[in-house]
């Protein structure tokens, strides 16, 4: 009798103990969240991806999943609800609008800005101002990065569009890549939208290598060209300082666009809200990032030269009238 109670109670105990490491499990489980990011050195992937799972410890455990970019991510928030993407807002516009299930779905939070920067050989003619560069110079060829990544998807309309860039050899490589055959002179240029930060690997590369810069104005490149509204690029001139002392300024004159955080609203409450939370409070932020907002109160001294040249560069962008479109000019 007394065996057979003692191995009664041992099952009860071993049936108790599955069970609550069973619940433990499912609850760990729900506990983690998928965050697609973006490529290998991309400003998501090295700085705002880790700086959102350090926010959101130790309530949530993140999972920081690699991609080929915004299009990506978004068809994987769309697919799973529990997941969350980091995308760009120009691309969450466009990719809502080509995919009507998205709508009322997808939610984008965050305004970490990116900016359409031109990489050339420091020696090139397309270092000059824009002003000095004869319309009739075409340029030979021209890196937009992977077909399905940010930047090539993002520059479309203006690649399409542009008259210097007719017959332009466009080329698909990115990143370190792209970068080496500038610097050997079989690339012309290579186009990035990158968040303007040494921080960024692929800008602390331009940056701290001698016989390769920044163009000081994308109109060099992109004159003529249509700018529709849809794109929500803000006209935006940077000074992009290089890491060390005693290193100059660049001045760019650019467009930048933002990046931040998409939820499916059919995800997970909870997890939703931390997220949202950490990147609405600037958990993506620290002394040397920051907002569009924050570019355009530090630039108000320089607000009125800043006007001059956006009405002869770029057209803001009007998000009502978005079946409109501009012209860059130079």
């Amino acid at each position: 009798m007394l065996r057979r109670a003692c191995a009664a109670l041992g099952l009860l105990v071993a049936g108790g103990l599955a069970a609550y490491a069973a619940g433990a499990s499912a609850q760990d489980a729900s506990r983690t969240v998928r965050v697609h990011t973006g490529p290998e050195r991309s400003s998501i992937h090295t700085l705002f991806g880790p700086r959102l799972s350090v926010a959101l410890t130790p309530g949530l455990t993140t999972d920081l999943v690699q991609s080929t970019g915004t299009m990506a991510n978004l068809e994987a928030v769309l697919r799973n609800p529990d997941d969350v993407a980091f995308a760009q807002l120009d691309l969450f516009h466009r990719f809502v609008a080509g995919n009507p299930e998205a709508e009322g779905k997808l939610e984008f939070y965050g305004d970490v800005p990116v900016c359409v920067l031109l990489v050339s050989r420091s020696s090139s003619p397309w270092m000059l101002p824009s002003s000095e560069i004869p319309d009739e110079m075409a340029l030979k060829s021209l890196d937009i990065g992977p077909a399905a990544g940010d930047t090539a998807v993002s520059l479309e309309a203006l690649v399409e569009s542009a008259p210097r860039l007719t017959t332009t050899r466009l080329e698909n490589r990115g990143g370190s890549r792209a970068l080496a055959r500038v610097r050997r002179r079989e690339t012309e240029l290579a186009a990035f939208v990158e968040f303007p930060s040494a921080q960024t690997p692929i800008i602390e590369d331009v940056m701290t290598n001698e016989s390769i810069d920044f163009i000081g104005s994308i109109a060099s490149v992109f004159k003529g060209a249509r700018v529709e509204n849809s794109m929500t690029f803000v006209p935006t001139e940077l000074e992009m300082l290089p890491p060390g002392f005693f290193k100059s300024d660049r001045p760019v004159r650019t467009v930048c666009t933002s990046v931040g955080v998409t939820i499916n609203a059919d995800g997970n409450a909870d997890v939703i809200e931390a997220v949202v939370h950490s990147v609405t409070e600037g958990a993506l932020i620290n002394s040397d990032t920051w907002s569009l907002g924050f570019v355009s109160r530090a630039w108000n001294r320089l607000w009125d030269s800043a006007m001059d040249w956006y009405r002869k560069i770029c057209v803001g962008v009007d998000a009502h009238r978005r079946h409109e479109s501009h012209m860059i000019q130079a």
